[in-house]
């Protein structure tokens, strides 16, 4: 069994380089994460190929052991074809919290010229198959 610490800082942390907590912890080809705080996601694909990961487990819901799991979520889902997904043990809650960083308010993606066409290859189909909500807003003129 090998242990990899990928991260062992603390929850704000002013030194370069440094990370939140998270360690690997793998046995042949069995790859278990335990936790994955801020600035450790560039350092476990420097160590595995993030896809190969069996399990997420999460200790606790504060962010500074999971808020990089937001940028694992979007490279099994945007960078891999195709997208994958691995399994999360966490405390009951810890999908509201992601979510909530994501709707802290409206984002609005607005399209122009051939990005906004409508049918099969359209923006507005590719994005609800990605999982977005898409609606059309109207502007008014200046």
């Amino acid at each position: 069994m090998r242990l990899t610490v990928l991260g062992a800082g603390p929850a704000y942390t002013d030194r370069e380089g440094a990370s939140g907590a998270s360690y690997l912890v793998s046995e042949g080809e069995t790859h278990v994460l335990l936790d994955l705080g801020q600035g450790s996601f560039p350092r476990l694909i420097e160590a595995i190929e993030p896809s190969t990961i069996d399990a997420v487990l999460i200790s606790h819901l504060h962010p500074d052991h999971f808020i990089d799991l937001v940028p694992l979520r979007h490279y099994l889902a945007y960078q891999l074809d195709p997208p994958r997904r691995v399994r999360v043990v966490a405390p009951d809650g810890l999908a509201d919290r992601i979510d909530a960083l994501h709707m802290q308010g409206k984002r609005v993606l607005a399209a122009v010229g051939a990005l906004h066409m409508t049918g099969n290859k359209g923006l507005p189909k590719l994005m609800a198959e990605r999982g977005f909500s898409v609606e059309r807003i109207g502007f008014a003129p200046i």
